[in-house]
């Protein structure tokens, strides 16, 4: 890997040169892409602490160690074992009925942050296949909007 001088990072892969964004911020260590995931990542911990998202999650609680997602009514598990890993992981998630960064694309970090600490109404436990589901649908949506601009 090469600096260019110029804040532009040059990689080296056999005789391609291929060349990334600026490194602007974080004293020209970090590109836009790099300072946005941080922000969201410490944004998302804040969250733990957030009032709103605590109560769903106790609503949810029907006995110890097990929820009642949302979607599908079904009682679940807090955490499976995960098949191809075999590690523990989480099954219930706290969602947000209306996604923090809408189906139509971003907004601005004002609209994702109220979106983000949103009261109770706009929030709901899912169960893991259920908030896979519903992701992987507003994934889609942000596609297809993307493909017909």
């Amino acid at each position: 890997m090469l600096t260019n001088g110029g804040g532009f990072i040059i990689i080296t892969r056999g005789l391609k040169l291929a060349k990334l964004t600026e490194r602007t911020r974080c004293n020209g260590t970090w590109t836009e892409a790099q300072f946005r995931s941080f922000i969201k990542n410490q944004l998302r911990h804040a969250t733990l602490k957030w009032a709103p998202i605590q109560v769903c999650m106790k609503e949810a609680t029907t006995r110890r160690g097990w929820k009642m997602c949302a979607c599908c009514q079904q009682e679940v598990p807090v955490s499976i074992i995960d098949q191809a890993t075999g590690k523990r992981v989480k099954n219930i998630f706290c969602d947000h009925i209306d996604p923090i960064v809408p189906v139509s694309g971003w907004e601005s970090w004002d609209s994702c942050i109220d979106r983000m600490f949103c009261e109770l109404d706009n929030l709901q436990a899912l169960c893991g296949k259920c908030h896979k589901e519903k992701s992987l649908e507003e994934t889609q949506q942000r596609a297809e909007i993307r493909r017909s601009k």
